[in-house]
């Protein structure tokens, strides 16, 4: 008990001396530039809480002006210190939980809907994986294509979905029947309450407030450089033209499912840009600085548990850090390390 009192006491003392860095280089740090905030699921078994929500809000408030997609595209410039909030795949979290706090804090968001999802109460292809390898006996070695995975296995199930993440979603698809079928568990035809999405009606009302903006996440959550030419400008075109249809308004923003590097390319970029958005989200963590703006790969802060490491990221101070973690792996002659850290 005495050793993990004194850690969280350390904890807490770096907390606050990060807090401190970041706010001192982000008042300090006088550039141009766009923090783009990401929200997936909130509450339950998340390690993000309501309260880290309500905490990340209130940092972006006080630093920046908070607009939605639409009304930083219709700016001649960047204006000095400006933020996003997007809130990936709407699950019902998100109007449970996360709008009820930006509407008491009058905090615009960005919501990036994928429309088998949400249109279609069709399961999250990882979603319904996740829930079959929870529901199933904990501890289970299963052989698959892929390897082995250890149902209830954080660290083996992370591993095998980063493998899933890069199959065309045919292969991915019969890979997770195989895991499914070795599990013996079937998922319900509609996701049930705790995976279930925002419904339309919903989205609606929070779209009538003026606080809400939808933008695209495709149609069934591929990552888009797995698919052919005809697949992408599907997924890219069908879920614009049914957002549109169903709420209203014109989608401006895209949102790269999964969204790291190798998750797109110039190739996706290009189709994003022919099916009519004018900009695109990544999740590449970092701030979006307008002497290096890049409209269709935005780079975004992820909501943490610790708000001092959010503060670092959101400041600008994380990639101060990751540069200078660059050029010291960079003199260690490990380049593909050094280009990692910088990206």
């Amino acid at each position: 008990m005495q050793w993990a009192e004194r850690e969280r006491r350390v904890e807490t003392s770096r907390d606050r001396l990060i807090g401190l860095a970041a706010r001192l280089f982000g008042a300090l740090d006088v550039r141009s530039r766009c923090v783009v905030l990401t929200l997936h699921r909130v509450g339950g078994d998340s390690a993000v809480s309501a309260d880290h929500v309500a905490q990340h809000f209130g940092y972006l408030r006080e630093n920046y002006d908070l607009v939605l997609p639409s009304d930083i595209l219709s700016r001649p410039r960047v204006p000095k210190r400006t933020a996003i909030v997007t809130v990936d795949d709407a699950h019902s979290c998100l109007y449970d939980v996360v709008f009820p706090i930006a509407k008491s804090m009058a905090v615009p968001l960005a919501v990036c809907i994928p429309t088998d999802f949400v249109l279609r109460g069709r399961w999250l292809w990882f979603d319904r994986l996740a829930w079959c390898l929870a529901t199933g006996p904990a501890g289970r070695p299963l052989d698959t294509s892929l390897g082995s995975v250890v149902s209830g296995s954080p660290k083996s199930v992370n591993r095998l979905l980063a493998e899933l993440k890069r199959l065309h979603p045919t292969r991915r698809d019969l890979v997770i029947e195989e895991i499914v079928q070795k599990i013996g568990v079937r998922a319900p035809d509609c996701p049930p309450t705790a995976w279930r999405p925002t419904t339309v009606e919903q989205l609606r009302e929070m779209v009538a407030t003026g606080l809400v903006e939808i933008c695209s996440h495709s149609v069934t959550h591929p990552v888009v450089s797995t698919l052919n030419n005809e697949e992408l400008r599907l997924e890219l075109t069908v879920s614009k033209s049914e957002l549109e249809s169903t709420f209203g308004k014109e989608v401006t923003a895209f949102c790269y499912p999964n969204g790291e590097q190798g998750d797109f390319d110039e190739r996706t970029g290009k189709a994003v840009l022919d099916a009519g958005y004018r900009m695109a989200f990544t999740s590449i963590e970092g701030v979006n600085y307008a002497s290096r703006m890049k409209w269709l790969a935005l780079r975004r802060v992820h909501a943490h548990a610790r708000g001092a490491v959010f503060m670092k990221c959101a400041s600008g101070l994380g990639d101060l850090q990751r540069l200078g973690a660059g050029v010291g792996v960079f003199r260690n002659g490990r380049a593909g390390s050094t280009a990692e850290a910088i990206e």
